[in-house]
């Protein structure tokens, strides 16, 4: 299982418990087709929450399984 942003917003950078950060994700739809690349069966594919339009890019969980 993994999760990954939820959408091709830009790139930004955060502060949390006083340390900046840098937040970028690939979309879900290259998510994707980046498993399907490494043989992984998809069996589940749900957004957790979905993205506002601002900073909040939302997040889209994954279920995989490997082939084979």
């Amino acid at each position: 299982m993994l999760t990954v942003g939820g959408s091709a917003h830009p790139a930004f950078t955060d502060t949390m418990f006083d340390r900046e950060f840098f937040y970028d994700a690939h979309p879900p739809e290259q998510v994707a087709d980046m498993l399907r690349g490494l043989s992984c069966h998809i069996l589940l594919h749900e957004f957790m929450n979905l993205p506002t339009g601002g900073r909040e890019k939302g997040r889209c969980a994954f279920v995989v399984r490997k082939a084979g």
